[in-house]
C-alpha cells in the first residue's frame, strides 16, 4: 500500500511523479468530477474517458470542471474514439495530441 507523506502529495503530477518513482508508468485515474477535474486542470491525463448514458437526472453534481473556455470555437477538441456499451456511448478522448489544453 502507497501512504500519501502529507496533503500536498495529492497534486496530481506530484502523485503520478511517485508512483513512476515506485515503478508505476501508467495509471488509471477512476473517480467522479471532483478526482478527474482535478487531473485534467493539471493537464496530468493522457487519455480521459467519459461514459454517456441516456439518462436524465435534472440539477446534480456537475460532471467535469476546468477552467475551458465559453466561446465553442475555442474549445478543446481532441482526437477520440467512440465504442458502444450496451445503451451507453464511451468516449475515449486522446488529450496528448490536443492542440491546446484545458
Amino acid at each position: 500500500m502507497l501512504a500519501l507523506p502529507d496533503a500536498a502529495a495529492f497534486a496530481p503530477r506530484r502523485l503520478l511523479a511517485a508512483l513512476a518513482d515506485r515503478g508505476l508508468g501508467r495509471v488509471l485515474i477512476e473517480g467522479g468530477g471532483v478526482t478527474v477535474s482535478r487531473f485534467l486542470r493539471a493537464r496530468a491525463l493522457d487519455r480521459l474517458y467519459v461514459t454517456v448514458a441516456p439518462v436524465l437526472l435534472g440539477d446534480g453534481v456537475p460532471g467535469l470542471r476546468f477552467p475551458g473556455t465559453p466561446v465553442m470555437r475555442d474549445a478543446l477538441r481532441p482526437p477520440l474514439r467512440r465504442a458502444l456499451l450496451g445503451e451507453d456511448t464511451l468516449f475515449e478522448l486522446d488529450l496528448r495530441t490536443a492542440a491546446s489544453g484545458p
